[in-house]
């Protein structure tokens, strides 16, 4: 028996080894040969996902359908969840908020902060793994389960969750209003469409982005996705990478998470992975009506507004 274990560590070692080397978020090294291996593991993995979860998506594609074009005529506020949220002038998009003028779409751990005791989102997108409601996980010292407690009080809240969470949404399928495709194929597609496999990575504010065009709010204002998050990565003694906290959420005392045992070349691989988001951003959400409500923002592929009533200290002209 201790045997048949150890053979199983080795292999669960091994696959997460490969699982690692061959992301498509690691730097490539210029090598040709490694790039075209990321490339069929792109479509090895669309493949078995797709076998895999058939059923899930014929269900959650026919409820994600209903929500094509709903929202016309409102605006969309997305709060990706970084440090500019705060600027937000929370008196003018409750009343907005309340009028029907606007929705607001807020994400991951959003929950923990201070402006969710102020302001309760129309919408709340998930999807990261560890926030599944089936998982007891925690990050950084939070625990997935209290988004979820939340979320139960919030009882008007809509969500928008990956289509393979759709077994485990029992308690909360009467508050779903969309379930997001979770396949990819990246370098293969630029669909930003819901109902089909993504042509960017999994960012959850790159999929509320996708939702709120697909229920095809007038225009899109963006706030929290400032792009930094590099900014928060240090380098020990040993040369071990970790990052800091950037998140609403953070605080002085985030502990801080390790980078490197995702990262075999090191920083080169880091900096990759945060660069493959700022490209999916430039390929895919390139509409004219998706606007960054930060000015300071390193995004540079969304076209930025400043004095916007949304905003705190607007001056309006």
């Amino acid at each position: 028996m201790s045997k048949l274990y150890e053979l199983a560590v080795r292999a669960k070692g091994r696959f997460r080894k490969l699982d690692v080397a061959t992301r498509l978020t690691r730097n490539h090294n210029y090598s040709i040969i490694f790039l075209f291996v990321q490339k069929i593991r792109i479509l090895i993995v669309f493949i078995l996902f797709t076998s895999l979860s058939l059923r899930s998506l014929r269900r959650t594609r026919k409820i994600s359908r209903t929500q094509r074009d709903i929202a016309r005529g409102r605006d969309a506020l997305i709060i990706a969840g970084g440090p500019s949220s705060l600027k937000l002038n929370l008196h003018k998009v409750k009343a907005d908020q309340m009028s029907n003028k606007v929705s607001v779409f807020a994400m991951n751990w959003y929950t923990h902060t201070e402006l969710a005791h102020q302001l309760v989102p129309d919408y709340y997108v998930l999807s990261d793994p560890l926030n599944q409601m089936n998982r007891h996980s925690e990050f950084r010292g939070r625990r997935s389960v209290d988004i979820w407690s939340q979320l139960a009080k919030w009882t008007e809240t809509k969500l928008i969750l990956p289509h393979n969470w759709y077994p485990y949404t029992k308690d909360f399928e009467t508050r779903i209003s969309m379930f997001i495709d979770n396949r990819e194929l990246i370098g293969f597609s630029k669909s930003t469409n819901p109902t089909k496999p993504r042509g960017y990575g999994s960012l959850t504010a790159l999929n509320a982005v996708a939702a709120a065009q697909y229920m095809g709010f007038d225009n899109v204002f963006l706030i929290g996705l400032d792009g930094n998050m590099f900014y928060a990565l240090t380098v020990d003694g040993s040369g071990q990478i970790f990052l800091g906290g950037s998140n609403l959420a953070d605080s002085e005392l985030t502990p801080l998470v390790g980078l490197s045992p995702d990262s075999p070349s090191g920083m080169a691989d880091v900096l990759y992975n945060f660069s493959t988001e700022f490209l999916d951003i430039r390929r895919c959400f390139t509409a004219p009506n998706i606007f960054n409500l930060n000015l300071d923002s390193l995004v540079d592929g969304i076209k930025k507004i400043d004095n916007h009533p949304f905003l705190k200290h607007c001056q309006v002209l």
